[in-house]
């Protein structure tokens, strides 16, 4: 499924950030613990089946929990724009004590390379198992990346975020995809505390400009195995701006039925959690 939302202001970024991580991990009862202020904190259920219909049901009489509020609080507005900047050339973007400016962030070149470098390096340090894939498609060569936390209950079966990190040679690329980068960037920050009952998949990919040949090549190249554990997947792409100003947060689902299940989960999750967006079912595949 595919998900493109604003988020100007405060609070509608805070929406558009993490409405996904509430529909996802409350609609799949994906937390197995969270720890807060000290205690851990039983916060979700595992659930079986796949993201199908009783999950949206379910979710409408899901109250709001605890611990998922720590987990929306804990979503830093400043540091996540102030990362979009850095990814964008507005500010040097720094591994280590090394900066470099990044004016985009073009497949095969060398700023999508060093922004590729940072989230390496950024998101090994919050201790997860880091993967680079490289692929290369007729003149195009570049590498995903690839977070992963291993589930403790059902490790085999694996939750998706998917947000492509090149752009295009004209523009810095702040929205398409920047703004989904940071995003995921955000929510792997949040997840790193938390245990999950299910294993988590931060996917960054590149070529998506070109055709979205990073994604396909890393379809390609997973068994059918691989490919049969995947239990949602979620694609961030273009969430930072809000041109009309209706805080329209759109949920492609391409008329699959699990799909159409996530989006009425994320739907129901907004009023629970009191995110200032309005969700947009959109039949399309975003």
């Amino acid at each position: 499924m595919s998900i493109q939302a604003p988020f100007r202001g405060a609070r509608s970024f805070r929406g558009g950030t993490v409405v996904v991580l509430v529909g996802v991990l409350v609609g799949l009862g994906l937390v197995v613990r969270w720890p807060i202020a000290g205690r851990t904190t039983a916060a979700g259920s595992v659930s079986g089946g796949g993201a199908d219909r009783s999950i949206a049901d379910r979710a409408l009489s899901v109250a709001a929990n605890p611990s998922i509020v720590e987990m929306l609080d804990r979503v830093d507005r400043e540091r996540t724009l102030d990362e979009l900047r850095r990814l964008s050339g507005e500010r040097p973007l720094c591994i280590g004590t090394e900066c470099r400016t990044v004016p985009n962030r073009v497949t095969g070149g060398p700023a999508l390379a060093w922004a590729e470098d940072y989230i390496t390096t950024s998101m090994s340090a919050l201790g997860y198992a880091v993967s680079i894939h490289e692929w290369t498609e007729g003149r195009w060569s570049d590498r995903n990346v690839v977070l992963r936390k291993t589930g403790v209950l059902s490790p085999t079966e694996e939750v998706y975020f998917v947000a492509h990190v090149d752009g295009v040679s004209a523009c810095p690329a702040a929205d398409d995809n920047g703004s989904g980068t940071v995003a995921g960037l955000e929510m792997a920050r949040v997840f790193a505390d938390a245990t999950f009952a299910r294993t988590i998949v931060f996917l960054f990919t590149s070529g998506e400009e070109q055709g979205t040949l990073g994604a396909q090549a890393y379809i390609q190249d997973q068994t059918p195995q691989a490919l049969a554990d995947v239990y949602v997947l979620l694609n961030l792409d273009v969430v930072g701006y809000d041109s009309d100003g209706n805080k329209a947060m759109e949920l492609y689902h391409g008329n699959h039925g699990p799909s159409i299940a996530m989006a009425e989960v994320m739907r129901a999750m907004i009023p629970t959690y009191e995110l200032d967006l309005k969700p947009l079912i959109n039949p399309g595949c975003g």
